[in-house]
């Protein structure tokens, strides 16, 4: 199974859109997937320069330098401003906002179907 990330950011009243593992770009296989979340969750979190979204931003990165981070406990290893919903085993969204809702961020590793080899 394939898989693509697709983020989107929100902060001064701007929003951005990014994604990994479509169109013509390599697909991903879920663990790949699961590394492209936390690497672009970090560069987002990284590029805000509000003080809770920064302490988050390091919050996320421990845990992703830990050995083998699972993301099933990445809310438990963050504060309130981070959360994960499961859709399916292989099917999430990680979600942030900041206290005054001026910084939203949302990822999402979703599996994608292929089409067929003609």
């Amino acid at each position: 199974m394939a898989y693509s990330v697709i983020g989107a950011t929100y902060q001064h009243q701007s929003l951005s859109v990014f994604y990994s593992g479509q169109d013509s770009l390599q697909p991903l296989n879920f663990k790949a997937a699961c590394k492209e979340a936390l690497r672009l969750l970090n560069a987002e979190l990284a590029a805000c320069p509000l003080p809770d979204i920064h302490e988050l931003a390091e919050q996320v990165l421990n845990f992703a330098m830990a050995q083998s981070p699972k993301l099933h406990q990445l809310e438990e290893a963050t504060g309130d401003s981070l959360s994960v919903s499961w859709f399916a085993d292989d099917h999430f969204v990680i979600a942030v906002m900041d206290r005054t809702e001026a910084f939203q961020l949302h990822i999402e590793v979703v599996p994608v179907h292929q089409p067929a080899e003609q």
